[in-house]
Parts: C-alpha cells; sequence; structure tokens
C-alpha cells in the first residue's frame, strides 16, 4: 500500500469519527432542547444554531466517507450495457462530477472569505458563520 492509499484511508477514518462525534453532539443537543423545554419551561436560546452546526458538519462529512466507499445514493437508468459503453459512461459520469465539485470547492472557498472578511457572526453565539461554511472546502 502507498503512502497516498494510507494518507486516504486515515483522513476519512478521522472523517468518520468526526461525523460520529457531530451526530451523538446533535442527538445530545435536542435532548437538552426537549428537557429545558418541557421540564423547566424555558428554552436555551443558542442551541438551535449549535444544533445547526452539528448537523452541517455530520452531514458533509458523512457525504465525503459515502462517496470515498461509493455507498451514496445511486441510480441505475442502463443496467444492461456493453462493458465499454459502461466503461466510457461511468467515466463521463465521474467527469461531470469532478467539474461539479470543483465549482463548489471554488465558490465555498469564496464563502468562507466573504464571511471572514465581512465580519459576519452567528446570531446566538459569539463565533464567526464561517466556521459553518468551512465543512464545504474541507
Amino acid at each position: 500500500m502507498n503512502k497516498l492509499n494510507i494518507i486516504e484511508k486515515k483522513f476519512i477514518t478521522i472523517l468518520t469519527h468526526l461525523m460520529t462525534v457531530f451526530m451523538i453532539l446533535s442527538i445530545l443537543t435536542i435532548f437538552l432542547q426537549l428537557l429545558t423545554r418541557f421540564v423547566f419551561k424555558t428554552s436555551i436560546f443558542w442551541s438551535q444554531e449549535l444544533l445547526m452546526l452539528f448537523f452541517v458538519y455530520s452531514i458533509l462529512f458523512g457525504a465525503v466517507v459515502l462517496m470515498y466507499k461509493q455507498e451514496h445514493l445511486q441510480v441505475d437508468l442502463f443496467e444492461k450495457l456493453p462493458k465499454k459503453l459502461e466503461k466510457a459512461l461511468d467515466y463521463f459520469v465521474k467527469s461531470v462530477i469532478t467539474f461539479v465539485l470543483l465549482i463548489i470547492f471554488y465558490y465555498s472557498i469564496l464563502q468562507v472569505n466573504l464571511s471572514i472578511s465581512a465580519g459576519q457572526v452567528m446570531t446566538s453565539m459569539p463565533i464567526g458563520r464561517w466556521i459553518m461554511y468551512i465543512p464545504m472546502p474541507i
């Protein structure tokens, strides 16, 4: 196994663990919201934004892991094609996906930079809004 494959697998393992942690934190935040709202008859004003951050991180990291493992949602339009045509179609689809991901990467970097330079902060928490956008380029 070459060094690139080892680094790739470690990166995916780290993302898998991060995704799991953020999902657990999402569940705990929801539980905390329910507890404070129905037991203590009050709400935590910052919990909704925190939940949004945890959810965004878990979804985006999970999407990377699923794409790597090729376990994402797929639709087979053509089931029985000649091998050469199937290979060409697969190459075309992967090229289109790569092109779209490069566009998303470029504009997500612009969004992060714009958010940092504008000094945007979250509504109810004193952290920069760029924290919410940074998983996109990752």
